[in-house]
Parts: C-alpha cells; sequence; structure tokens
C-alpha cells in the first residue's frame, strides 16, 4: 500500500499509484449517483487521464515560464517552440488525458522522457541501469520531489543536475527542463513532421509487422507490411511512465513503418 497524496510508482511489476488514485476517483463519483454498471466498468478501463502528468504538468510549466528568459532570448525560434510546447501542455490548453488524437499527452511524454534522460544521465552512468531505471518506478520516485520543489523556486541548482551541458548555467536544474522541452520539440519535428497539427498521440504509438525486404518496396509494401494502434492508447488508466515507454515512435519517414526506439542517451 502507499500513503495517500504519493503519485509516484509503487513497483515494477504492480498497479501504480497515479492508477490506483485515478480509478478510486471515478469510483467514488460513480458511487455517488449510481450503482456501478458493467458499462461503468468498461468505461472506468478505458479511461486516459493521467493524475501523474495532471500533477507535474502544471508544476513543470511553471518552472518554464518563469525561467524562459534566462536561458532562451525572447522573439528567437527557440523561445517561441517553448511557448508553443508549454502553453500546449498548460491547464488552459490540456485536460491531462492521453487521447488518439491529442498532440499534449505527445508533447509532454516526450518532454517528460527527455528530462529523465537528463537527470538521470549521471545518477546512472551504466547504459544497461539507465534504461532500466527509465522504464521502472525508480525515475519517478526520483523525479517527482525534485519538481515540485522546482516549482517552489527551491533547489533550482544542484549536484544532482550538473552534466556536460550545463556546467556554466547558475540555474543547473532549471537548464535541464528548458532544454528537455526544447529537444522534445525538435523530436517531434524530426519524427512526426514541422506540422504541429499532426503530432497526434497515436501517431507515436503505432506498431508495425514488417516483412523485410517487401516492407522496403513501394509496389509490394501494402501486401506485405501491416501496421496496427497500440493497445496503450485504448486501455487501462495509464502513468507518465508506462506511457513514455510504451510510445512507439514512427521511423523518420512518418508514412512508412514504426519502431520502439528506447530514450537512449541524446545530446543537448
Amino acid at each position: 500500500m502507499s500513503p495517500a497524496g504519493v503519485f509516484s510508482s509503487i513497483g515494477t511489476s504492480v498497479p501504480t499509484t497515479p492508477r490506483a488514485v485515478r480509478a478510486r476517483e471515478r469510483i467514488v463519483k460513480l458511487k455517488s449517483y449510481s450503482k456501478l454498471t458493467v458499462d461503468d466498468m468498461q468505461k472506468l478501463q478505458q479511461d486516459d487521464l493521467d493524475v501523474s502528468a495532471r500533477e507535474l504538468a502544471p508544476r513543470l510549466v511553471k518552472v518554464i515560464k518563469a525561467h524562459m528568459a534566462e536561458f532562451v532570448k525572447p522573439g528567437t525560434e527557440e523561445h517561441d517552440a517553448l511557448e508553443y510546447m508549454a502553453g500546449r501542455i498548460g491547464e488552459k490548453e490540456w485536460n491531462y488525458k492521453f487521447s488518439e488524437e491529442g498532440d499534449s499527452p505527445m508533447i509532454f511524454a516526450t518532454f517528460y522522457g527527455e528530462l529523465q534522460d537528463r537527470m538521470l544521465r549521471k545518477l546512472l552512468s551504466d547504459p544497461d541501469e539507465h534504461d532500466a531505471a527509465i522504464h521502472s518506478s525508480f525515475s519517478d520516485h526520483y523525479m517527482a520531489g525534485m519538481i515540485d520543489d522546482w516549482s517552489k523556486g527551491k533547489s533550482l541548482s544542484s549536484e544532482e543536475c550538473a552534466n556536460e551541458f550545463n556546467a556554466k548555467a547558475e540555474h543547473n536544474c532549471v537548464h535541464n527542463v528548458i532544454f528537455s522541452l526544447l529537444r522534445a520539440h525538435e523530436i517531434l519535428v524530426e519524427r512526426l513532421g514541422e506540422n504541429r497539427n499532426s503530432w497526434k498521440w497515436l501517431r507515436g504509438n503505432v506498431l508495425a509487422y514488417p516483412h523485410f525486404p517487401f516492407s522496403e518496396s513501394r509496389w509490394l509494401r501494402w501486401l506485405f507490411h501491416r501496421e496496427t494502434p497500440s493497445s496503450a492508447i485504448f486501455t487501462m488508466i495509464i502513468s507518465h511512465r508506462e506511457a513514455r515507454t510504451r510510445c512507439q515512435w514512427p521511423e523518420a519517414d512518418t508514412q512508412r513503418g514504426a519502431a520502439n526506439i528506447p530514450p537512449g542517451r541524446r545530446s543537448a
């Protein structure tokens, strides 16, 4: 059991606390006006609101807006990209649901994955340990408290945040947040194109079943290549960690195939 108010995972092989919190929210609300029905339970299983995103996204947006000017000059493309990305995951634009046609979940999942990568890169220098931590509950426990502190103006610089890219930054933790969001923008442009309206959660969660070499053939691809939406976007109450690690990135050519690309180690 986890104490009330804890929004990070409780293990690698059990439901995460955010899912339990969301299930409880839905059940309490449903019971308040009717008896639970089969239809209610079906809707519960298909609920796509992420409690962790609801808790963390506003805090991260607060940090970004408060310190953006320290790192990026206003009026530049980078500044515009930051404003757009932060706006799309803010309270006014997102209800924290990972819906198929939503761009906000795709932006948040990519951004949060980049931030995890930067924060864990130094702590876990071994590549296998690094990637395993991002795919486990460890990263959630590690990140939640720090993000809350940053949003309150605390611990904006620490040894934990230090890396080769922010050595000269006054607030190296904030540096990680700002440049993780910028890198997320770059990734989405590279993977899904410059048209921001195409950054849909569904497009980032496609499972491909290629048949080589015929999947590479312009004329035979339609016959041999198969793609299907990942079940991650349809079923169960998801957490931001699950959403991030289930994301099935399309290849560079967004009309072809899909591959599960792990977080890995990326440059600034």
